[in-house]
């Protein structure tokens, strides 16, 4: 057998490839340990034992693909480190305790199919982010969008606390359930949905910017682009769709106020359409708003709501 072939079959058996990856992480770590050590004693806090029953390989995720391509080892434990600082201390116990261990609903309607917009911690998705804001219908998840907490530094905001979005995908086998959604309403998409309740959460924490991956530095996709086009929910122009500017990094800012077009822009003929649309998003946006101002947080935030 030729040389590469053994180094090949060896690299494809999964207890030798395995070890060899955890062997070079561990390597990795131990250029970082300070950092490290920080990770690991504050998630080990009792207040997130949920995350250290269910996701036991949290503090070490950072060692391998996380997050964005875009940022090297010590960003992403960094990126951590903010996140669970941040919930530390303006979360609620409250919040916090019904959050890891639970689907938290901030948003729901309808009669006949039941919808709603529930917020919890990402476990299947969790190298794109450390929460995810899922779009249920009648108990049934059919699109999720994932998303950190972190430095505004990191992707060339000012701001020092930025909602990051590391992940928009649907669920398996739910093509037609997805359409089917849009279609009761109002022609407003699952992930159009997600992202104007999540500008709503972004704004009821006190963060003020949102930015969204680029399709470059998806830590599922970015890399695989040939490879991965059914896969690819088209992250840019969903960013640009929600009124998101790339920056510098290819990344997309994100306003945190619903974006809508001039109604003088849109065709006469598509305006009543696109009112209606307009209407239930500002429902979703407010029945969140109203949501986590009524019953979350220790220091309430004014948002100006009646």
């Amino acid at each position: 057998m030729y040389p590469h072939r053994i180094i090949k079959s060896a690299w494809n058996d999964f207890s030798f490839s395995r070890s060899l990856k955890w062997g070079w992480r561990f390597l990795k770590l131990t250029t970082n340990i300070p950092n490290h050590i920080r990770l690991c004693r504050l998630i080990r806090q009792s207040r997130f034992a949920f995350l250290n029953k269910n996701i036991p390989q949290g503090p070490y995720k950072y060692l391998g693909r996380h997050l964005s391509y875009s940022l090297g080892l010590r960003s992403r434990c960094k990126a951590l480190i903010h996140h669970y600082s941040f919930m530390n201390s303006h979360f609620n116990g409250k919040l916090l305790s019904n959050l890891l261990a639970q689907d938290l609903i901030i948003c729901s309607w309808g009669s006949f199919d039941k919808f709603s917009i529930q917020l919890t911690t990402a476990i299947l998705t969790m190298y794109e982010g450390e929460l995810v804001i899922n779009y249920v219908i009648n108990n049934e998840i059919i699109y999720f969008i994932t998303f950190s907490i972190v430095p505004g530094d990191m992707f060339g905001s000012s701001e020092k606390n930025i909602v990051f979005i590391g992940g928009s995908q649907g669920s398996k086998n739910c093509f037609e359930l997805i359409q089917s959604a849009t279609k009761s309403n109002f022609d407003v998409s699952p992930q159009a949905s997600l992202i104007t309740c999540l500008k709503a959460v972004t704004l009821s924490i006190g963060v003020l910017d949102i930015v969204g991956i680029s399709e470059d530095n998806q830590v599922a996709v970015g890399r695989n682009h040939s490879k991965m086009r059914n896969y690819n929910n088209n992250y840019n122009d969903l960013w640009i769709a929600s009124g998101g500017i790339q920056n510098l990094n290819g990344d997309f800012l994100i306003p945190t106020h619903l974006y809508e077009r001039p109604i003088n822009d849109i065709k006469k003929g598509h305006r009543i359409r696109t009112k209606r649309k307009r209407n239930f998003k500002r429902f979703l946006y407010m029945q969140t708003l109203l949501s986590f101002e009524k019953n979350f947080f220790d220091q309430q935030i004014s948002l100006g709501i009646e």
